[in-house]
């Protein structure tokens, strides 16, 4: 079997990913998690006050100016030291709130979502501040598909963006609203006082809001009657659903809305699938739902990747799914955090490490643990993902160390065999985050090997930092490996190999002398063959490569045997620090002082060969080995 790397990913890029990421991650006191159609993207606040994106960027979502994925935690400058407090994201739209109460906005602005004229922030905008909401003191904002909502400090709401369907709730005729426009909550059958707002919810193309009296706001589209007003038109300015009161939570979605009473109980109107009827059942009046249990939360969870959406409830402390069918489910999960987190790798809001009381967690301690744990799995999902996203099948990796740990506590043949076995001729490993193919088709080796070798010559890093190792003809990358090859190959040819015989029959004529010195008076004798094999294998590349007899059978302890044992006699224990530790320059310079890698082995060999070579020069002595013939060269 063969392996190699992907020749379109940049070693180093990876290996500083993960440094970085690693040391970000540490760093957070704020995080935000969301999907698109593409894969995942983080964004992270430091205690420093940073700002770094990472992840899918589908459409611009992470603010910096282009759709490119982005596998290393980036920073975003234009939202650094903005003490930002919360992130909401739509489908192709990302808003946050800053620490004095102003928005900014990113991504895509086809319908003025980002509260600037359709035309001036073409393809995907970096952040810029909303500057007509700016001293309006914002506490909340929600986003729906293509549209917002801002709620003030005093109870007023903002709208803006796509308004096909009248859900940003301006009552303009015109598809886009790019200026936020100040909504009017009134009724003047029930009250002529306009009423204060106290929470907003934005759906894919509906809103809501809820009075300080608990009273509910809704306008937009309402095809499936998914507004409470037995309608079924769109609705351009909020109207108050005068058969509920006493709402806590509004959750939309798929053409149904669920409102959450003060009291636990749960009210619905629009499509559902019904039990004992035909699918798309409607129903267009608000109306209570059959079940006999009291609710402290509802929430909503969609997810652009499963192109789904799942509403949840949690009670006595227990999280449920509600079914299309209303059907209620328990979950092994005690909070919300933790079941968005299993369910859809997301958060269901923005997170700050120091709020753990808010998700459930009465140990602050633990909530944090289990906050970089996520973050570290999320980050490096990406990463670990590379074969999956290619339908290219392997073993799975674990976070920092790849595939690398089950070759450190295994014999690496024995565990390739195992994957052939299982995964078949053509598979993906990861060689801590580096991504590697490995070929056991023999046309595919032939291709990587003779027709493509131009593009796979060179082999993944292993000279550990170590300045000659490096640059020998295994670990010699690019045009120094050609330089190398160009010297070494006309050495190896079978006239010249001949020349070293002579030199092999002399060390097999000393195996059997020593052989033969061993032997009782009955003409035998017991042998470690491991031993006997190693000490000829030693004197054979003593003789051939430097002329040099080194008496392996009659002094075992001189020093070129010595060296030589312990470079490839390594223990297990520095096999696995050497398998498994990064390969970044602190750490190679902190192992080579601990003594892993035999540093000082492999110095004695190259100092060796070095006064070989400047003796023979000196001398101009000639002789039959390898370091001669590479002397001509």
């Amino acid at each position: 079997m063969f392996s190699f790397l992907d020749k379109r990913i940049n070693d180093n890029n990876y290996n500083n990913v993960n440094n970085n990421d690693e040391n970000v991650i540490k760093n957070i006191k704020l995080f935000h998690v969301f999907d698109d159609h593409k894969g995942y993207n983080v964004l992270f606040v430091t205690h420093e006050d940073l700002v770094y994106g990472l992840g899918s960027n589908y459409l611009g979502a992470l603010g910096l100016g282009h759709n490119r994925a982005v596998k290393s935690a980036q920073i975003i400058p234009q939202l650094c030291y903005k003490t930002i407090r919360q992130f909401v994201n739509g489908y192709d739209f990302v808003l946050c709130i800053t620490g004095d109460h102003c928005v900014y906005g990113w991504g895509c602005n086809g319908w003025a979502q980002l509260a600037r004229e359709v035309g001036v922030a073409k393809g995907y905008a970096k952040p810029d501040i909303i500057a007509a909401l700016s001293r309006k003191n914002i506490r909340e904002i929600s986003c729906g598909f293509s549209h917002s909502l801002a709620l003030t400090g005093d109870g007023c709401v903002y709208g803006w963006g796509y308004n096909r369907f009248g859900q940003v709730g301006s009552d303009q005729p015109i598809s886009a609203v790019p200026v936020p426009t100040k909504l009017r909550f009134a009724n003047h059958h029930v009250r002529p006082k306009p009423y204060t707002i106290k929470n907003i919810y934005a759906w894919v193309y509906s809103s809501f809001a809820i009075t300080t009296e608990g009273q509910v706001f809704s306008w937009g589209r309402d095809e499936c009657y998914n507004l409470g007003h037995n309608w079924g038109h769109s609705i351009a300015k909020p109207r108050l659903i005068v058969s509920i009161a006493g709402i806590q939570t509004v959750c939309a979605g798929g053409g149904k809305s669920c409102f959450l009473s003060n009291d636990g109980f749960v009210y619905f109107c629009g499509q559902y699938v019904a039990s004992d009827g035909p699918p798309g059942a409607v129903e267009r009046s608000v109306r209570l739902l059959d079940c006999d249990k009291k609710c402290q939360e509802l929430h909503k969870m969609s997810s652009s990747i499963r192109n789904a959406y799942l509403l949840c409830a949690v009670i006595d402390g227990k999280v449920w799914t509600i079914n299309r069918d209303h059907v209620f489910r328990e979950t092994t999960c005690d909070n919300v955090f933790d079941f968005y987190l299993n369910e859809f790798r997301m958060t269901y809001k923005t997170v700050a490490l120091t709020d753990h009381l808010s998700h459930g967690y009465g140990s602050s301690d633990l909530f944090q643990e289990r906050c970089l744990q996520f973050l570290t799995d999320i980050t490096w999902r990406r990463t670990l993902s590379y074969w999956q996203r290619r339908n290219i099948s392997g073993p799975r990796p674990v976070p920092f160390y790849g595939n690398t740990y089950s070759i450190a506590l295994k014999p690496g043949p024995v565990v390739e065999l195992e994957w052939y076995k299982k995964y078949g001729k053509l598979f993906g490993v990861y060689n801590m985050s580096k991504p590697a193919l490995t070929v056991a088709e023999p046309s595919l080796v032939k291709q990587v090997l003779v027709k493509e070798f131009h593009r796979f010559r060179n082999r993944s890093e292993a000279g550990g930092g170590h300045p000659v190792i490096e640059k020998n003809l295994f670990n010699a990358r690019d045009e120094h490996w050609k330089r190398i090859r160009a010297i070494a190959s006309p050495v190896f040819t079978s006239g010249k190999l001949k020349r070293m015989l002579k030199l092999i029959n002399g060390c097999a004529r000393d195996m059997t002398s020593s052989l033969d010195g061993q032997l009782g008076a009955d003409g035998r004798c017991e042998l470690d063959i491991k031993q006997m094999m190693g000490a000829f294998t030693m004197d054979v590349i003593a003789t051939t490569a430097f002329a040099t007899k080194i008496n392996t059978y009659g002094d075992p302890n001189n020093r070129f045997t010595a060296c030589a044992r312990n470079i490839f006699n390594t223990s297990a224990l520095s096999s696995l620090v050497l398998a498994t530790l990064p390969k970044w320059p602190l750490v190679v310079r902190v192992r080579r002082w601990l003594g892993f890698g035999n540093a000082a082995d492999a110095n004695f060999i190259i100092d060796f060969s070095r006064q070989l070579i400047a003796k023979r020069k000196r001398l101009a002595e000639k002789h039959d080995d390898f370091v001669q013939l590479l002397i001509d060269v």
